[in-house]
């Protein structure tokens, strides 16, 4: 798909705007189109947009519910969000179906170590 292939193009230039509208475009065509969900998830996650990343990373995950890449997204934007149960439950599911997916397991360890510091500061 044209507008797919022209948003990750803009993605990958940090052209957030233009790349979530192409996405947003190919999703119009093919609303479960699991990778440009994922793509506009990233766009809207930098645009601070983090409601609608959410939401655009469920409906991947939705489409792929086994993809361990699909947890470990959703549960960036969720710990970016604030949400860091759900997000550390996105993470260990990623783990339970990737072993070995170092990125999830980064994140698991550092929203542990942010949960426990803000335990200790009174904030949790």
């Amino acid at each position: 798909d044209g507008h797919f292939n022209l948003g990750s193009v803009r993605l990958a230039q940090g052209r957030m705007e233009e790349a979530a509208s192409h996405y947003r475009e190919t999703l119009s065509l093919e609303p479960d189109h699991a990778p440009a969900h994922t793509n506009l998830g990233h766009a809207l996650r930098d645009l601070g947009r983090l409601d609608e990343a959410v939401t655009h990373h469920r409906e991947a995950l939705r489409l792929g519910p086994g993809s361990a890449e699909a947890h470990n997204n959703l549960g960036s934007v969720l710990a970016v969000s604030g949400l860091l149960d759900e997000a550390m439950d996105h993470f260990q599911r990623a783990l339970r179906i990737q072993p070995d997916h170092l990125q999830a397991r980064r994140n698991l360890d550092l929203a542990r170590e942010i949960a426990a510091e803000l335990e200790r500061a009174g904030l949790r």
